[in-house]
């Protein structure tokens, strides 16, 4: 099991700040996120009707927010298609990958 080694905590003297951290964006069609998109992803679908947007490959600790900011739902989805679960309009959800294989899987770790 990995995990934390017994070495002290990396501290940081200030805030931390994600260069393009926050992605802002209106949805006309479907959206795939990759690996390079921004962590945090303020999406507005307004089309009438649930869009997709679908994460990346598995990668370990690969993290993504994600706020559904339009007034129709979003259904986030694995590259295989199958459904990690919706966003109606308003909610949003942190999601993590955890691991690099096929097993691996990508969770809903909060949803507000």
């Amino acid at each position: 099991m990995a995990g934390y080694n017994g070495n002290g905590a990396f501290v940081l003297p200030r805030a931390l700040r994600i260069k393009n951290g926050v992605n802002v964006e209106t949805l006309a069609i479907a959206r795939t996120l990759s690996l390079t998109d921004s962590m945090v992803q303020l999406l507005d679908n307004s089309t009438g009707g649930a869009l997709d947007v679908t994460l990346p490959d598995y990668k370990e600790g690969a993290i993504f927010a994600i706020k559904s900011t339009g007034t129709a739902a979003l259904t986030l989805k694995r590259q295989s298609s199958s459904v990690i679960g919706s966003l109606a309009a308003g909610e949003g959800a942190l999601l993590v990958c955890t691991g690099s294989a096929a097993s691996s899987d990508w969770v809903i770790v909060i949803k507000a």
